[in-house]
């Protein structure tokens, strides 16, 4: 009775540990917020007085009126906050590619652009010898080539007349290169020395490339490719081609402390909570936003007929409103899956250990011969092993309700656990079926049970689809997993689960999926062990052919118990 004991206790033990982590996450209210302060002014100042009113472009490094939070400004954006000097202020709005008198004015002093002009982004680039490409997608489309040669024309006259302030002698035209198309551009970037440090050749940066373009039919369609560079302990060691801010003196001679990249275009905006700001970063400080100003400038020209037409657009933060949330979806998300699989551990060795035991003891074939149905016998041990799990069910909703997931209809809780319970259940019955030892069982059953959880870390990510999702979910404990990531998701923004929102996305995935999953799951390992329990070789009672559902015998037989074949041993006579 202790062992049972435990195997109730143990699932309720690491659940009150989470109660203790949900005791020390951090709550905060977000206010309605409107980021974009300067939209509606005339951002390209002229002097820098204009620049630095309160009502001007600058206003936008003040923190809103309308945020009141502290502790959302600073920790609910802190992924988008740069330290100075690199950007020394969050610009929540600001000018894209601005060459404003002001901006250059104040970049020694105060901060530098979010969103540089194209020369110096070049000027920059240039310095540890990086390139900005243009290509057409396809070398066939004669009025596409013709017209991305015309734009490249276009990009070289508009850096050709900037003066690098790190080399004034540099032309920097020579790091503006053009390619017959993507092909020849992504043969560049293979090239076998191309990821030395000093290849002569100079490493992309940046590349536009062009599906289509064609200015007699205003149809144009074109990609921005951005180099990315991951952080490492948020810095980027030089040379980087994906840095443009920081960099020492003279510039690019230090390591880049620097850690944003444009975002990945598979990203999906969480319903719950708003995204961190690195993502408006991330397009800003990248140079996305400088190559979008410079192919929308060009096109609007032509369209106009106006070679001096300037666009001056601006960028911001979306404004947001009110909402309450918590960190715990953060600090647990990663965790929740496996502190469920630690907690289920060894009740799924005793029960693994429980039905190869009297197999290795020959039980089992021992009550077959007194005419024990093989049906009576798994239902005994199922009923007995839903019992004790539901009990820690009960448990387990009952704590996690009224400490953890405070926000969730308790009989969805409830029903997330029993699938899951019910799942273990079938599985332990699957896994028995390959083994003939107790203790060989119970140990490389665990281990199997626990593995069955890994390939949730490959596609936790919102953006990998919900069909690649639901066949993780054949694996029950990833399945279980990717559920719990949508249960902290929503108790986080303070919704919880509840019957209205079941088949709401989040994280890539449902709550109704992740139930609907584990059932299917629990039939499915239950119709294998059947199965494999008839035809694998053992040596404990007599198997059938592999092919044994496909008898008319099997199914209209006398069914007698004890039967093994179909037909009872105990019809036969002993001799003669």
């Amino acid at each position: 009775w202790q062992s049972s004991l435990l195997e109730v206790a143990l699932p309720v033990g690491f659940m009150l540990i989470l109660v203790l982590i949900k005791t020390l996450t951090d709550k905060y209210d977000a206010p309605n917020v409107d980021y974009s302060c300067g939209q509606t002014l005339d951002q390209y100042a002229t002097t820098v007085g204009q620049f630095m009113d309160p009502n001007g472009a600058a206003g936008c490094v003040e923190e809103p009126d309308t945020c009141e939070s502290t502790h959302f400004y600073r920790g609910g954006y802190e992924l988008g906050y740069v330290e100075a000097p690199e950007v020394a202020y969050p610009l929540y709005a600001f000018t894209v590619a601005d060459e404003s008198p002001a901006w250059s004015a104040l970049e020694e002093d105060y901060f530098e652009n979010p969103s540089m002009p194209l020369g110096m982004m070049v000027a920059r680039m240039a310095t540890v010898r990086a390139n900005l490409a243009i290509a057409p997608k396809s070398r066939g489309d004669s009025t596409t080539v013709s017209e991305v040669r015309d734009f490249y024309t276009y990009v070289l006259m508009q850096v050709g007349d900037f003066t690098s302030p790190y080399d004034a002698d540099a032309n920097l035209t020579d790091n503006v290169l053009y390619f017959e198309d993507e092909h020849a551009l992504e043969e560049y970037v293979k090239d076998r020395d191309y990821d030395d440090d000093d290849y002569a050749a100079g490493k992309i940066a940046l590349a536009i490339v062009f599906d289509e373009a064609n200015s007699g039919t205003n149809q144009w369609d074109y990609a921005i490719r951005t180099n990315y560079t991951e952080a490492s302990a948020g810095e980027q060691a030089q040379p980087t081609v994906a840095c443009l801010y920081g960099g020492g003196e003279p510039w690019g001679s230090e390591d880049c402390p620097f850690k944003y990249n444009a975002p990945d275009t598979t990203l999906k905006l969480d319903e719950v909570r708003p995204p961190a700001s690195a993502h408006l970063f991330g397009y800003a400080a990248t140079g996305f936003l400088t190559l979008q100003h410079l192919v929308d400038q060009y096109v609007l020209r032509l369209v106009s007929g106006n070679k001096d037409f300037k666009l001056q657009a601006s960028v911001s933060l979306f404004p947001i409103a009110a909402y309450d949330s918590d960190n715990f979806s953060d600090a647990i998300q990663d965790f929740l899956g496996i502190f469920f699989m630690l907690a289920f551990l060894f009740p799924v060795s005793r029960m693994i250990r429980s039905l190869v035991l009297e197999k290795e003891m020959k039980l089992k074939e021992g009550m077959m011969m007194m005419g024990l149905r093989v049906e009576v016998f798994y239902a005994s041990w199922f009923i007995t092993f839903m019992i004790q799990m539901t009990l820690v069910d009960v448990f387990l909703m009952l704590v996690s309700t009224s400490s953890i997931f405070t926000f969730s209809e308790p009989g969805l809780i409830f029903l997330w656990y029993f699938a899951f319970s019910l799942a273990i259940v079938c599985f332990c019955f699957l896994v028995a079926t390959f083994f003939s030892r107790s203790k060989t069982a119970a140990t490389l059953g665990s281990i199997l049970f626990f593995a069955c959880f890994f390939p949730y870390y490959s596609v936790e990510d919102p953006s990998f689809a919900f069909e690649t999702k639901t066949a993780v979910c054949l694996l029950a404990p990833s399945c279980f997993s990717l559920g719990s990531a949508v249960v902290s998701k929503l108790e986080s923004s303070q919704l919880g689960v509840q019957y209205d929102n079941t088949y709401d996305m989040e994280n890539g995935f449902t709550f109704a999926q992740c139930i609907t999953m584990l059932f299917v799951d629990a039939a499915i390992y239950g119709v294998l062990a059947w199965y494999l329990d008839q035809v694998l070789p053992s040596e404990y009672g007599t198997q059938k052919p592999f092919y044994f559902v496909l008898l008319p015998s099997y199914w209209c037989g006398d069914g007698t118990a004890g039967d093994s074949y179909g037909k009872s041993e105990l019809d036969r006579p002993l001799m003669g």
